[in-house]
């Protein structure tokens, strides 16, 4: 094993994966190759969409739609817009404005090809190092990928380019546009047969290598609630809210549960992209918002919480001293490695709020059990957000059962309310009312 994918397996023991989308297939390489071929490259980006869903992902890392995997195929035909409305094929005169834009168009599809395959590549180091294959995928497959790339685009959007705008070139140029084509085709061979090694071991043993990733239910058999944990890094916990006081008035029963990053990653992609900044400008997120989700999520009241539905997602979350719930709305693809079904109960972190106009959130309907101390809650639903399923099953078994009863009374109050709506259950913004 190369020391590159060695690096990534240590990486992959905090990495919590979920199962493939479809059933692994075994395929032969000459007929990858042969149908790529006959059908001028589409088959090749079928086949990969194909490694997509039937390979397990890394949550927060990996996309869970296959948009993702077709999308450098899709921007690619958008290119050709712009490059055939300028003109340069028929006999008239070239825009060359047009022209430049669909080569600019062209050369982001190149880029998001090329993310795509290395996120790949990580993947299926992990996969491999599961199967227990012999693979260099980390370091010669994605060398050759980059290369491969790099060369069909520099002979897609250069010496095509050349081509097309009929510009006298010297001879030579044309032996490099072939040489270019065939470093790129050559490394791109390469790739594919690094992946279709690991995908077809999968394909063989997709039992063990999902105990390996440890998503094979019962693999050890009912482990303890500490147990569950034992795998993961010892949490530390965040600064404490109350800054004058350490041990200040937190809640009656304080959640401690520790963030996994790569499922915030899932539920706020916003704070984890390049686009953050610019969205920090505009005060559309703050860069202590994920500071802020810590510290519910260790110091916050824990309250039950249901999945009410899968199709939308909708959770339920209960707030105890206010008698009431808030609905919280999610994407499927948040609890698609989780293995929940409707009517599953869950744990809600609560961070209570009082308003000064004394009036309560404009989605929450206070029950006879209103304390009247708070107007207002921010919910955080701890089984999306966290890995430390030992601590989550720890709070949920110190809810008393009467709670969880009055707690599924409102939920379905909640979700027969005409005209009801949800809240975001980004747990940046699930503090905000509907």
């Amino acid at each position: 094993m190369d020391k590159a994918c060695r690096y990534h397996l240590r990486m992959s023991k905090t990495t919590t994966w979920r199962h493939a989308r479809h059933s692994a297939q075994r395929r032969n390489g000459w007929t990858v190759a042969g149908l790529t071929l006959v059908t001028c490259g589409f088959y090749y980006a079928y086949w990969l969409y194909c490694l997509h869903r039937e390979t397990p992902g890394r949550v927060g890392t990996d996309p869970a739609a296959g948009g993702a995997v077709a999308l450098p195929l899709v921007v690619a035909g958008v290119s050709l817009v712009p490059i055939v409305a300028s003109g340069v094929i028929g006999p008239g005169e070239v825009n060359l404005k047009l022209f430049a834009v669909g080569m600019a168009i062209n050369f982001v599809s190149h880029l998001l090809y090329l993310r795509v395959t290395l996120k790949l590549a990580g993947r299926l180091a992990g996969v491999a190092e599961a199967s227990g294959v012999e693979s260099t995928i980390l370091s010669n497959g994605r060398r050759d990928i980059v290369i491969g790339v790099i060369a069909i685009a520099v002979e897609n959007i250069g010496l095509k380019s050349v081509s097309l705008l009929a510009l006298e070139v010297p001879p030579w140029l044309g032996t490099a546009d072939w040489i270019l084509l065939g470093v790129g085709i050559g490394g791109m061979l390469s790739w594919s047969s690094h992946c279709l090694l690991v995908a077809n071991s999968f394909a063989s043993n997709e039992e063990r290598v999902y105990l390996a990733l440890g998503l094979q239910e019962g693999a050890p058999s009912s482990p303890s609630l500490e147990d569950r944990d034992s795998h993961l890094p010892v949490p530390v916990p965040p600064p404490s809210p109350w800054s004058d006081d350490p041990h200040g008035a937190g809640a009656s029963s304080p959640g401690m549960i520790p963030l996994s990053v790569a499922r915030a990653k899932l539920l706020a992609p916003l704070h984890f992209s390049w686009m953050k900044h610019i969205a920090r400008l505009f005060r559309i997120v703050d860069k202590t918002d994920l500071d802020e989700v810590r510290r519910v999520l260790w110091f916050g009241d824990s309250n039950p919480a249901f999945l009410m539905s899968t199709a939308p997602v909708i959770v339920a979350a209960y707030a105890k001293d206010i008698d009431a719930v808030a609905l919280l709305s999610f994407h499927e693809d948040d609890i698609e490695d989780l293995g929940l079904k409707k009517g599953d109960r869950l744990l809600s972190i609560n961070f209570y709020r009082s308003a000064n106009s004394g009036v309560v959130a404009q989605d929450l309907s206070p029950g006879p059990h209103y304390s009247g101390d708070w107007q207002h809650f921010t919910p955080m639903i701890a089984d999306l957000l966290s890995d430390y399923e030992g601590r989550i099953a720890r709070r949920k078994a110190e809810i008393p059962e009467d709670i969880w009863e009055r707690a599924h009374e409102q939920a379905k109050a909640a979700m027969a309310r005409p005209g009801r709506s949800e809240r975001s259950g980004n747990p940046v913004l699930s503090g905000t009312p509907a």
